[in-house]
């Protein structure tokens, strides 16, 4: 019965305490993204000559994403509670195994949803590209690069993405709107924002289940390590692409 009642939308509510922070990082993250994923690339031009093709483009990754998690951590901050405040402060060892579990049997019904979306967009005469930008550089990028790619992917990405998903977005859309309008524009924004229209529908499942996980267990921990293993799973996927042990 209790798990149940965990599992309605209903039954997950933000504290109310929690509000004015929440805000704060919403709105500092209205205001920093376009700097940083925007300005900052165009800003970054001229330490190009300075750097390396593969230098420029590992920094190119990394530094939006650590300006954007840094600075809506430093307007949420707060003196002993700020992993509260981030819904990190209660910890579960099931919470690990339902990270590296989940992802599975996800992956398996990720690729049926993008399979049929893609078939359906062709059906049409929409044509998609095989490989986002990332996808590729990813794949071509020397050694440096490649495994500078994959330390964010499984590391930094799913730290900075879910408290801003999971729980920035969510949480300020939650608490107007409901959980459920807050999931659903949380997750079309998670799948929008990764560029990859290929993986549109199966982008939003991954965002939603995410968050689902992250309601039932009331912790961001399990949905931080689900986003870790998926990512793992793709770039082990790209660099057996790479060395060519698989075709797609």
């Amino acid at each position: 019965m209790k798990l149940l009642e965990d599992l309605r939308f209903s039954s997950y509510q933000i504290s109310e305490e929690h509000e004015p922070f929440l805000r704060r990082g919403f709105y500092a993250l209205l205001i920093i993204w376009p700097l940083a994923f925007l300005g900052f690339p165009l800003i970054f031009q001229w330490a190009n000559k300075y750097l390396d093709h593969e230098q420029y483009m590992g920094l190119a990754i990394l530094v939006p994403q650590l300006i954007l998690g840094v600075a809506v951590l430093c307007v949420i901050k707060s003196k002993g509670r700020t992993l509260e405040i981030l819904n990190l402060k209660h910890w579960e060892w099931r919470f690990l195994g339902i990270g590296i579990a989940l992802p599975f049997p996800l992956l398996i019904l990720i690729g049926l949803v993008s399979w049929v979306w893609r078939l359906t967009l062709e059906s049409v005469g929409i044509s998609l590209p095989e490989e986002t930008a990332l996808e590729l550089m990813i794949k071509n990028a020397g050694p440096w690069l490649f495994v500078h790619a994959a330390l964010l992917a499984i590391i930094v990405a799913p730290l900075v993405e879910e408290i801003l998903f999971r729980r920035i977005i969510f949480g300020f859309i939650s608490i107007r709107l409901g959980n459920l309008c807050g999931l659903l524009l949380a997750s079309s924004l998670f799948a929008v924002i990764h560029l990859d229209w290929k993986n549109l529908p199966g982008l939003f499942i991954l965002g939603a289940v995410f968050q689902i996980v992250t309601m039932c267990c009331k912790s961001l921990y399990p949905a931080i390590i689900m986003h870790s293993t998926n990512n793992a799973m793709a770039i082990g996927l790209l660099y057996a692409l790479r060395k060519g042990w698989i075709e797609l």
